[in-house]
């Protein structure tokens, strides 16, 4: 429904008219918005892990520095792609690749997330492959949703931007949440960076869901 109400002629015709009824408008807004979501929530999820990586399973391996080279250098290399040969793909395209990829992604960090508690180190490759997917699919993600936003008019641009602050809040009051329940079960753990896997598997199932 979203992609439909993007990429819908009539909805760009009758807004150059000024005739869009407000119903259509506000949903159209809140399809872009919940895109915007979905485009950086994965990556929250990382942030959320990288304690828990570094301090238990990858101990040693400098693992937010290489994640996050990772994560920026396949997402600003996809984006400049997209950006100059990305004609070809239309946004039905983008958008069913990137759900599909993204799908698959946050299941492979489920299972890596819940298998790095006793692979450790041979895990961390896979994980940066993982990342790498990550990002080329948000590159994906983001070219079409905010492609499309920008050639309807500023308020859709807005509501996609929207979308990427409430992204990183829901992550933030998850975690909140999550600390919140283990610090009350076991008030005498101190281990944050296990909390923060626990935050990560269970976004990570949002994402999925």
């Amino acid at each position: 429904q979203a992609i439909w109400l993007m990429t819908h002629e009539d909805l760009k015709l009758n807004l150059l008219k000024g005739s869009t009824s407000a119903e259509m408008l506000s949903r159209a807004q809140l399809a872009i918005m919940s895109l915007g979501i979905c485009t950086l929530l994965p990556y929250n999820c990382l942030l959320n892990a990288q304690p828990y990586f570094e301090q238990h399973a990858f101990n040693g391996l400098d693992f937010p520095f290489t994640s996050m080279m990772t994560y920026s250098l396949c997402l600003c290399s996809a984006q400049i792609y997209m950006t100059c040969k990305g004609d070809g793909f239309t946004v039905n395209q983008r958008m069913g690749t990137a759900f599909i990829t993204e799908v698959v992604v946050c299941i492979s960090f489920f299972c890596l997330t819940f298998a790095s508690k006793s692979h450790g180190h041979q895990l961390y490759v896979p994980v940066l492959v993982t990342i790498a997917v990550l990002a080329v699919s948000n590159a994906v993600l983001q070219t079409g949703v905010f492609g499309v936003a920008g050639s309807i008019n500023q308020g859709m641009s807005s509501a996609g931007m929207l979308g990427l602050g409430i992204s990183g809040l829901v992550s933030f009051f998850v975690s909140l949440l999550v600390q919140g329940i283990q610090h009350a079960m076991n008030p005498a753990t101190s281990d944050s960076a296990a909390a923060g896997m626990t935050v990560a598997l269970v976004m990570w199932g949002i994402c999925i869901l």
